[in-house]
């Protein structure tokens, strides 16, 4: 029999070089494939296209009692870890950081980040 396990976000841990995020609100993860465009000669259609780099946008929302100075390293890996598979996102860099204030919610950042690589490893509980 198999067992469908459905996961949940309080199931997920944030972790910058290995120091637990806490008071994180909401995670999204992004993939961006840039690629360069291949035109026939003197055609203004493209036949295909070349891909280049894959980069990952990370936005993390936050209650404002968060540390950000985690984020203020020049490079950092973050990892999200959920249940028994681990997201690496390594080189990134915070590229924005906002605050939001409404008068019916908490005081709220929202983080943007920028990662280069992602490895995806499988968690050993021992």
């Amino acid at each position: 029999m198999n067992t469908l396990r459905i996961s949940k976000g309080k199931d997920v841990e944030l972790f910058v070089d290995d120091e637990l995020l806490c008071f994180v609100t909401d995670f999204s993860a992004k993939e961006i494939c840039d690629s360069y465009p291949i035109s026939e000669f003197l055609s203004d259609t493209y036949v295909d296209e070349l891909p280049l780099k894959t980069r990952y946008e990370l936005n993390i929302t936050s209650l404002s009692h968060l540390d950000a100075k985690v984020f203020d390293k020049d490079a950092f890996d973050l990892s999200v870890v959920l249940s028994d598979i681990k997201y690496v996102y390594k080189n990134c860099h915070l590229i924005n950081k906002q605050e939001d204030i409404n008068p019916n919610k908490p005081v709220s950042d929202r983080y943007t980040i920028v990662s280069t690589e992602l490895e995806v490893l499988e968690v050993a509980y021992d």
